[in-house]
């Protein structure tokens, strides 16, 4: 994926993630019964990922805070390919 559709793919979960919440479903049962996040780890640092996490929970669409984390990931995903 490129960087734009690795956005619009952040921000589409997020979304989904937003609606859901407010319709009453609770994030640990989310979790639990999927994990929305899990496609972006291999790629993130430790550190990085509660911050995608957040991030989506929370449905933060600003243009710094998007483009760390979009940094974070072409990143990672270039050194995962190189190792694989």
């Amino acid at each position: 994926m490129n960087r734009a559709e690795l956005r619009k793919l952040i921000q589409e979960i997020s979304l989904e993630l937003k609606e859901r919440l407010e319709n009453g479903e609770n994030i640990d049962t989310i979790l639990d019964e999927e994990n929305p996040f899990s496609i972006f780890e291999p790629f993130l640092k430790p550190v990085e990922y509660p911050i995608l996490i957040i991030t989506m929970v929370n449905n933060f669409q600003s243009e710094t805070i998007m483009d760390t984390i979009l940094d974070a990931l072409v990143k990672g995903i270039e050194k995962y390919n190189l190792n694989a």
